[in-house]
C-alpha cells in the first residue's frame, strides 16, 4: 500500500525526489541481508539514513501520505536538515 498509495501522492513524490531511495525485497538474498543489517523485523519498514549511513528515523507499517510527510519531517529534523 505504501508503493501504490503513499508513494504515488504528488506531495510525497516531490519530497522523495530530493532523496536517494532504495527498496529491498526482504525475501531475496540481498534484501534479507539488508533486513538483518538494519534490524527489519516487519514489513513495510521505512528507514531514513544520512549520506554516511547513520540511521536518523524509522517507522513500521502503512501510513497514508499525510502521515508519511510527517515521518519525513521527523527524519529531516533528526538529521539536522
Amino acid at each position: 500500500m505504501l508503493q501504490n498509495e503513499t508513494f504515488k501522492d504528488s506531495r510525497v513524490e516531490e519530497q522523495l525526489a530530493q532523496l536517494v531511495l532504495y527498496r529491498a525485497n526482504v525475501g531475496s538474498l540481498q534484501g534479507g541481508s539488508l533486513a538483518r543489517e538494519f534490524k527489519v523485523d516487519m514489513v513495510p519498514t521505512v528507514v531514513f539514513l544520512t549520506g554516511d549511513g547513520k540511521e536518523v528515523h524509522r517507522f513500521v507499517g502503512f501510513v497514508p501520505p499525510d502521515g508519511f510527510l510527517g515521518e519525513l519531517e521527523t527524519a529531516k529534523k533528526n538529521a539536522g536538515l
